[in-house]
């Protein structure tokens, strides 16, 4: 059968945190987009706002899965994590 792993949760991280989460859980890839962003810098560090799959009680997707990702420079107080 096809190995499944639960879906990380993102949102609040940097794409640059992400993508080092996903990797050191294997082979999930992320599709990331930022709207206000204008230089790959700002890519690597705009925050996640929202992802899709969402995180679930029992949300798992095949390892190879690709998770998307939409991320914001200007990042409303309540994404920030602590």
């Amino acid at each position: 059968g096809l190995d499944l792993v639960l879906v990380p949760n993102l949102v609040g991280f940097t794409i640059r945190d992400a993508q080092s989460r996903l990797e050191s859980i294997g082979s999930l890839r992320l599709f990331a987009t930022c709207s206000d962003c204008a230089t790959q810098a700002d890519s690597l560090n705009a925050i996640i706002i929202s992802q899709s799959p969402v995180v679930g009680d029992s949300n798992k997707v095949s390892l190879g899965s690709t998770i998307t990702v939409i991320a914001a420079m200007n990042t409303p107080r309540e994404f920030i994590l602590e």
